[in-house]
């Protein structure tokens, strides 16, 4: 199957169109590592994300690498959605994963959740613990179809798109058939 890959950037904190807030919901720094997997895996499987056929070696080396933060969305105390932020680059702050569980998806909070993700991007330190200079992210057809849109509105702006091809998804969301030799 192929994709369309757009990346986007922010180059300035005033460039952030926040949303209303959205009563209840929050951000916070994820306490544990515990669960992560299983909440990336969830959100990311109805998109085809690569990490959910990650191995379990490949999980541990992500979650315990330090450039990468894990973030949890809460709307009145329960878990709704996951951010992950990697500040290895030199400048930057990459917005790596962004999302909602399913049940919480279609019901207006994404613009919010967004907001909030944006500005955490922007008060993370980049690899040297300087501000970054931009926030980038990226996107693809195969995910939600607002989560373009929401970008766009939240005023990240489009640096480039691409076109790959992608390992079909198998009948199991979340685990890909091996490409067969020809």
């Amino acid at each position: 199957m192929r994709e369309i890959v757009t990346y986007l950037h922010m180059i300035h904190p005033t460039q952030v169109r926040a949303s209303p807030p959205v009563n209840g919901l929050s951000l916070h720094r994820a306490a544990t590592l515990d669960g992560i997997r299983a909440l990336h895996e969830t959100i990311g499987s109805p998109h085809h994300w690569a990490r959910c056929s990650w191995s379990e070696k490949q999980w541990e080396q992500w979650l315990h690498d330090p450039r990468h933060t894990q973030w949890l969305f809460t709307l009145g105390g329960d878990t709704i959605g996951a951010l992950e932020l990697d500040s290895s680059g030199e400048g930057s702050v990459e917005i790596v994963v962004f999302g909602l569980l399913p049940t919480y998806t279609g019901q207006g909070l994404g613009a919010g959740a967004l907001s909030l993700a944006a500005r955490t991007a922007w008060a993370t330190t980049d690899s040297n613990g300087q501000p970054p200079q931009y926030i980038w992210l990226l996107t693809s057809t195969l995910d939600h179809p607002h989560a373009l849109p929401n970008y766009l509105s939240r005023g990240f702006r489009v640096l480039c798109t691409l076109t790959r091809s992608h390992p079909c998804p198998s009948s199991q969301p979340g685990v890909y058939r091996k490409p067969v030799p020809s």
